[in-house]
């Protein structure tokens, strides 16, 4: 029965989080799409997902980039994509790729079994931690610059 809860602690999470990023990637114009959003589910599947992780962050983070570009050229004329670009760098990068180090470094420890001694063990639990911290920030701009783009994109409609 525990195994089952946790199983379901980590499983509802995660479809949460997946369809955010899903969403985030529908709501991207498919030409600024770097990758389709049916593929963030790929991170599903074990030890390949957590590799995958790192590519989805990318992935999404070059898509945003280009979207604001897009969006923020047609709102604001006499701007080159690349004077846009400097000042609107995708919000949720850096963020995404800590996380992912994070928590893909504190699995490493994890599982291989050196976390025994008490420095690993801390060094593990810090990483973990602060790699769910920075998944939380992580997927809370994901949401909000999902949020960003849908008014972007009603903006120029409405305009």
């Amino acid at each position: 029965m525990l195994q089952i809860a946790l199983l379901l602690a980590f499983v509802i999470p995660a479809i949460l989080f997946f369809l955010a990023q899903q969403r985030i990637l529908q709501v991207i114009s498919p030409g600024n799409r770097e990758m389709t959003p049916g593929l963030v589910w790929l991170q599903f599947i074990p030890l390949f997902g957590m590799l995958w992780q790192f590519f989805v962050v990318i992935q999404i983070a070059r898509s945003i980039s280009k979207e604001m570009a897009f969006k923020m050229g047609e709102s604001i004329l006499g701007q080159s994509e690349v004077q846009i670009k400097e000042t609107q760098d995708s919000p949720t990068y850096t963020i995404g790729i800590a996380y992912c180090i994070l928590t893909t470094l504190g699995i490493i420890i994890n599982y291989s079994g050196i976390s025994s001694s008490s420095p690993l063990a801390f060094l593990e639990s810090v990483c973990l931690l602060t790699g769910m911290v920075c998944w939380i920030i992580y997927w809370v701009r994901l949401v909000n610059t999902k949020n960003e783009l849908v008014k972007l994109s009603t903006a120029g409609v409405a305009g």
